[in-house]
């Protein structure tokens, strides 16, 4: 007998009507555009097929998968995709979450427009560490940061996205996607960090925006990654702040790496004048 409880059965198509704009399409599962029938209001319906391996109880205790549960717990964090609403069905399960039809991807921006200049650069950045901070501060460790996985809308506001790979803080367990693996990953040494593998997918996130490009589509490992971001943040003149927050995030010494906090409330770039270039 499953330890999963049915919040309702087959409930979701009762309430909720599926379009055919598919957002997107991972091993287990798509996440469809939906209207909520009573008002049609747009959501994010996400669609997980058979019962995922793992549950965990919720404060009221009923037993869910992991990404409900984890989802549940970032409700009131700013920059997290909120869940509007889930349905464990016998084949799967339904997440309903929020949906602004005028965001994209990181990804997806620097695709179509380029890199961001850096006063918008550094507001992205914030809201995306200030919400890693809250996550860590709540023992939830995110762990497949990456471009695909952030939001923005037209106003540059944060949603991150894609809740599958999150676990408990102290889970050691790793899914961080090629090119945002820092060295020590890459090595597959024991005894490195959240926090400093953190610090380094946050690295090659700000370089990318603020170079206009993923430097992992030429399928380099993390050291040349890193030469990549550094060169081209120089071509394009970025200033020095900006550069000493990116390299010292890309520090190929993990224990040299800044914490999130240090990087949020500790470096100037994040609030300062972004006039002084390399060549200045």
């Amino acid at each position: 007998m499953s330890l999963i409880k049915k919040k309702v059965v087959s409930r979701f198509h009762d309430k909720y009507i599926l379009t055919d704009t598919v957002l997107g399409e991972g091993a287990q599962g798509k996440v469809f555009v939906a209207k909520r029938r009573r008002d049609y209001k747009q959501v994010a319906a996400k669609f997980i097929r058979d019962k995922p391996p793992y549950i965990r109880k919720l404060r009221k205790g009923e037993f869910v998968p992991d990404e409900i549960y984890f989802l549940d717990k970032v409700k009131n964090i700013d920059g997290c995709l909120k869940m509007l609403d889930y349905y464990v069905e016998k084949d799967g399960c339904w997440i309903v979450t929020e949906y602004d039809e005028t965001s994209m991807t990181l990804r997806e921006y620097i695709e179509d427009y380029g890199g961001l200049d850096e006063s918008s650069a550094a507001y992205v950045f914030t809201q995306i560490v200030s919400a890693f901070l809250q996550m860590e501060d709540a023992g939830i460790a995110y762990k497949d940061l990456k471009c695909d996985n952030v939001l923005v809308d037209e106003f540059f506001t944060v949603t991150i996205i894609d809740f599958g790979s999150v676990t408990e803080l102290d889970d050691l367990n790793y899914f961080y996607s090629d090119g945002y693996i820092p060295p020590e990953v890459e090595d597959e040494l024991l005894n490195y960090m959240f926090g400093a593998v953190t610090s380094w997918s946050l690295g090659v996130i700000l370089g990318s925006i603020l170079i206009g490009g993923e430097p992992f589509e030429f399928g380099l490992r993390s050291r040349k990654v890193k030469k990549l971001i550094v060169r081209r943040m120089k071509k394009l003149r970025c200033s020095k702040l900006a550069w000493d927050l990116v390299s010292k995030c890309l520090e190929l010494n993990c224990d040299e790496r800044p914490e999130i906090r240090e990087i949020i409330y500790g470096h100037p770039w994040l609030g300062s004048d972004t006039s002084m270039s390399f060549n200045s």
